[in-house]
């Protein structure tokens, strides 16, 4: 996917993000990620993919 169609994908989420409101984002970025791993077809890739997602999200182990 080129950079213009990915910041067009980009744009769409966070308008719907925007519309649906905060009570609501986690529930609808869920739904979200389980209908994009639906449409991937390819359980193992979905799973290494929510798993990457995390990168620079998690603390910092702190070596405890």
């Amino acid at each position: 996917m080129n950079t213009p169609t990915l910041e067009d994908v980009y744009e769409t989420l966070a308008r719907s993000i925007d519309a649906v409101g905060p009570p609501h984002t986690e529930v609808y970025l869920a739904k979200v990620c389980l209908s994009l791993a639906k449409a991937l077809d390819d359980p193992e890739r979905a799973r290494r993919i929510v798993s990457d997602c995390t990168r620079d999200l998690l603390p910092a182990s702190d070596g405890k």
